[in-house]
């Protein structure tokens, strides 16, 4: 999920999607009510959590936080996703 690509999307979302970027369309998902996304949205979470285990996890409007003793030491955005993947 995290090296999510709007290219693996039908021409059809990919359309819709043109002016959204990869990072975006990630955090519309994960911010989804569907049932559908929960498996994928816990498995965000669950690797993020891994990959940095020393911080918890939060999701903001625009990124995901990394947060070690109630101060937010970093996040991954939309001006780093590409990188991180």
């Amino acid at each position: 999920m995290l090296n999510f690509s709007k290219d693996n999307l039908n021409d059809e979302d990919k359309t819709r999607l043109t002016d959204k970027s990869n990072f975006e369309v990630l955090l519309s998902v994960i911010r989804d009510k569907n049932s559908a996304v929960a498996k994928s949205r816990m498995s965000v979470f669950m690797l993020l959590s891994l990959i940095f285990p020393t911080y918890e996890v939060k999701l903001f409007e625009d990124r995901f936080g990394l947060i070690q003793n109630d101060t937010e030491i970093g996040s991954l955005n939309n001006g780093n996703f590409e990188t991180f993947k």
